[in-house]
């Protein structure tokens, strides 16, 4: 056995006999006492409404938690809870150009979380959360605004995942 291979193989060796070390690929950081989770349906409550957003960003953040945890879905109590509202919902020119000349808008989302672990209440918060989506001034708001809502909602759900299942 060369010595590389042998070094390698204490290394590992010892670090599985330390009983305090624990390493998951995933990166998810949940406790074992946590085990459902509870969502609320968000309000919207930004002056621009979209009729369907409330429901998309909730329905997106169950589906976070159960696809990629362990945890089961509670209709209420869950050990984590997840609760808030739409507080921004806004289209507004960008205050540059592009290369090719052109003006740019952007849609701001942004949501108010407020997080309650019922196995800790240490980690319990209340946070906003805001993504924004440019496109070309030129196009028609109406045919991106779908796809444009979807792709901030999966950055708004991936920063409440981030701040809570993985404590980044």
């Amino acid at each position: 056995m060369s010595w590389t291979k042998y070094i390698y193989v204490l290394l590992i060796s010892s670090l599985m006999s330390c009983g305090g070390v624990s390493y998951s690929l995933s990166g998810i950081n949940i406790p074992p006492d946590v085990k459902t989770v509870t969502v609320k349906l968000f309000d919207n409550k930004a002056p621009l409404v979209n009729p369907l957003l409330a429901q998309v960003y909730t329905e997106k953040l169950k589906d976070k938690f159960i696809g990629q945890t362990s945890l089961v879905l509670a209709q209420q109590d869950g050990d984590w809870e997840f609760e808030g509202s739409i507080t921004k919902y806004v289209v507004e020119p960008v205050n540059r150009q592009t290369v090719e000349g052109g003006t740019r808008n952007k849609l701001t989302i942004a949501m108010s979380v407020k997080f309650t672990n019922r196995k800790n209440e240490k980690e319990d918060f209340v946070k906003t959360y805001e993504r924004f989506q440019d496109f070309e001034a030129s196009q028609d708001f109406s045919s991106l605004e779908s796809s444009l809502v979807d792709e901030i909602t999966d950055l708004l759900v991936q920063d409440v995942f981030n701040d809570t299942a993985l404590r980044w």
